[in-house]
């Protein structure tokens, strides 16, 4: 199992986003340049960045696990989002935002089946990581809703942000 090295050096408000793709230098430089731009007029923040090829490749599957192997993670941070080959090719530089929750973290099967009622996860814009983030950990907005959103959009990203 891969873990996350350095990931208790990660303050409890910052988004967790671990790179997968190594082939672009150039992309994932523009990537993480706008995971550093303000959203909205909003104070800049900086995610915590998991930066480390051995990760490359690594699936969805494999990043839920390793989260969900770190008891602080498993207990406070229910999305990560992910930079791979998509993020690094496709024109937003959309992340993959993947929900790391599982069944057993909801009190019955009818939150579980609401909050998955889109998926699991989704693509944003590197501007939006933030703020998803941020709307999450406080609860003012569900995964579901950024999920539906990003569904709804017609390029597949939920990309608020954008200009």
């Amino acid at each position: 199992m891969r873990t996350l090295a350095g990931i208790d050096d990660r303050d409890d408000l910052d988004a967790l986003v671990i790179r997968t793709d190594y082939d672009d230098p150039e992309a994932w430089h523009a990537v993480l340049e706008a995971l550093t731009r303000p959203a909205d007029g909003d104070e800049p923040e900086t995610p915590f960045v998991i930066d480390d090829p051995s990760w490359a490749g690594a699936s969805t599957d494999e990043v839920r696990e390793a989260v969900r192997a770190h008891e602080h993670l498993r207990e406070y941070l229910g999305t990560a989002f992910i930079a791979d080959r998509t993020t690094m090719r496709g024109p937003h530089h959309a992340l993959l935002a993947v929900l790391t929750s599982s069944r057993e973290d909801f009190e019955d099967a009818e939150d579980w089946e609401s909050t998955i009622e889109f998926g699991t996860e989704f693509r944003v814009v590197p501007v939006g990581v933030n703020v998803v983030h941020a709307n999450l950990d406080v609860a003012n907005t569900d995964f579901e809703e950024f999920a539906e959103a990003a569904q709804d959009a017609p390029d597949g990203v939920l990309n608020w942000w954008q200009d």
